[in-house]
């Protein structure tokens, strides 16, 4: 697997940061790209990193992803408010980042169960990293929420223009299956933009 410096630097009219999202021919991992996101089998990078883990101490492995028998964890303050709302309700205006949902990090099997989704987001109007992140149904219904600070450092090393080895999000839902939604909660609290699409 190659890296988005590698495929790059292969292609010399593919140097500015936004390209490098586009090189369909790159054999860069799909979720680099949001368009081909939502039809790749690969998992996402932390997801590979915890089938790394459990190859390396023997366990048996997880195909897609990590299966946990705790109880999901609580979402944020601010992500319970707005539980159930429609998303053009919560939040009307719509505005532009770059990102991605990476694929399931885990999965909670203990109590109504739930999932936990992984991706990172880069808001180009304020050059930081995108800070809250909503997750929605296929009803346009409000099913999780998460916060960024992850670390990512593939992220800026694929795209320079970033600025942020922090540009990693994490979100919980307590959704099972179907299809999600990521959208990136803007500074102003009131303008999402869109991050990705996942069928769980």
């Amino acid at each position: 697997m190659r890296d988005g410096a590698d495929c790059v630097s292969r292609r010399p009219w593919a140097a500015s940061a936004l390209a490098a999202l586009t090189l369909g021919g790159c054999s860069d991992p799909a979720w680099r790209n949001p368009q081909a996101a939502s039809t790749s089998t690969a998992p996402a990078p932390e997801v590979a990193a915890v089938l790394d883990a459990d190859a390396t101490a023997g366990k048996r492995a997880v195909h897609h992803d990590h299966v946990l028998g705790q109880p999901l964890t609580a979402l944020p303050a601010w992500g319970a408010a707005v539980l159930g709302r429609n998303l053009r309700e919560a939040f009307p205006r719509m505005g532009a980042c770059i990102g991605n949902i990476d694929g399931v990090k885990a999965r909670y099997l203990s109590g109504a169960g739930g999932t936990r989704v992984a991706g990172w987001g880069w808001d180009q109007d304020r050059q930081t990293p995108v800070g809250r992140v909503i997750l929605v149904d296929k009803d346009f219904r409000i099913v999780g929420a998460g916060e960024s600070g992850a670390r990512r450092l593939d992220v800026p090393r694929a795209l320079p223009a970033i600025g942020s080895d922090y540009t990693g999000w994490e979100a919980i839902t307590p959704l099972n299956a179907g299809a999600l939604d990521a959208y990136g909660v803007k500074a102003d609290g009131q303008t999402l933009c869109k991050l990705g699409h996942l069928e769980l």
